[in-house]
């Protein structure tokens, strides 16, 4: 005949609508990865680093730049865990770990600072986060401190990927 092409021919009136391409994103991101982290820190290599890392330990990393920005990102999406500076301008980590613990009783917190633990006990003692990390910190840490928490599934294998380290804003390879 002519070659043998094949036409399709589609009627868009019985084609099912589409929803938002917002919506479906959100939906199989919700089905992909069942644990979202929120990262938060001023500096914005860390806060780059610290979400790769995540997300080489298989959670859905989002990321803000102060403590104002998390809690605005909060009040429209749950997030399992947060990871957070302590040192940042507007709402110190300290302050917002506590008012997420108002507001959000089951969102796991970590404080991330490079502060040593002596200058830290009193501020440790209150238990306003689940857990602290110290700078430097590498994935291996963070892959293990994730995995004390019983309600998180294990962080995959770091094994897979090169060992990465957060130190003073710089990121390194081991």
């Amino acid at each position: 005949m002519y070659g043998g092409e094949t036409a399709v021919l589609l009627n868009p009136h019985s084609m099912a609508p589409v929803d938002d391409p917002a919506v479906v994103v959100s939906r199989v991101e919700d089905f992909v990865a069942r644990y979202r982290c929120l990262v938060v820190d001023d500096d914005p290599i860390i806060l780059q680093v610290v979400a790769q890392m995540l997300e080489a330990l298989g959670f859905l990393a989002d990321m803000a730049q102060d403590g104002v920005q998390a809690l605005g990102r909060m009040s429209v999406r749950h997030y399992d865990l947060v990871l957070t500076d302590l040192d940042m301008p507007m709402l110190s980590g300290y302050h917002l770990a506590s008012q997420i613990k108002e507001k959000f009783e089951d969102t796991k917190i970590i404080i991330m600072t490079g502060h040593c633990q002596a200058e830290l006990n009193d501020m440790m003692e209150t238990h306003v986060a689940d857990a602290w990390l110290f700078k430097p910190f590498s994935l291996k840490q963070l892959c293990s401190l994730i995995n004390d928490f019983s309600f998180l599934p294990p962080a995959q294998s770091y094994s897979f990927v090169r060992d990465i380290s957060v130190s003073n804003g710089k990121r390194h390879q081991v």
